[in-house]
């Protein structure tokens, strides 16, 4: 497991939740090789664990298997489990993110949520917030280079339903991403509905402002 170095503690707890004996050693920034460019990698923290118990069990319980990258598919008992929302915050933890897009001349902040994976991870995601009636049915997965896909939320209180259902009682995520979700609110102005009532004065009081419109109420 390789994760950027300003994670380390959330590695180094995972160590300890498991009971590993291995330790988490860091590896310094480097150039990598990416297709047909080199790119500057990050300061990085890593574990190497070799139990052949864990390896089947997540072959058998998750569908990791090698180079799971550009085929990986959810197993469909898992999208029916009541856990599945656990399995989804570390998926955005590993593969996703909460973004703060910058305040523009008329318009303030706003989140984001980005899933990123193959098309069979991003619309295992849209069925399950769809299926817990998160979100509604407008909002599909699109596709990248290949088999990446994304997945991407944006309307304010979509997002504070699906951040109530992936952190509600949650104990383990990526600390710095909680934080991201949890500034939805200071972004977004929420309106409480509130019923018309006396419509027919209303719509007299319009026409009598806008006279020119021709139509009596």
């Amino acid at each position: 497991i390789n994760i950027t170095a300003t994670d380390g503690n959330h590695l180094k707890q995972f160590k300890k939740d498991i009971q590993a004996t291995q330790e988490v050693f860091l590896r310094p920034a480097r150039n990598v090789k990416f297709g047909d460019r080199i790119i500057k990698s990050k300061e990085s923290v890593i574990i190497n664990l070799t139990s052949q118990q864990n390896i089947k069990a997540l072959r058998e319980k998750f569908n990791i298997v090698p180079a799971k990258s550009l085929i990986y598919s959810v197993p469909e008992k898992l999208l029916s489990s009541p856990l599945i929302r656990h399995f989804i915050r570390g998926l955005i933890d590993g593969d996703g993110s909460w973004l703060v897009l910058s305040a523009s001349e008329n318009k303030c902040e706003k989140i984001r949520l980005n899933i990123c994976g193959t098309k069979n991870v991003c619309e295992s995601m849209h069925k399950v917030f769809f299926d817990n009636q998160l979100i509604t049915n407008d909002c599909y997965p699109h596709q990248g280079s290949g088999n990446y896909w994304k997945l991407v939320f944006q309307s304010d209180h979509n997002l504070l339903k699906i951040r109530d259902f992936l952190y509600r009682d949650a104990t383990v995520f990526l600390q710095r991403k909680f934080e991201v979700a949890s500034r939805i609110e200071e972004t977004i102005k929420i309106y409480p509905f509130q019923p018309i009532e006396n419509l027919k004065e209303r719509v007299k009081v319009l026409f009598n402002v806008f006279p020119y419109i021709g139509v009596t109420p």
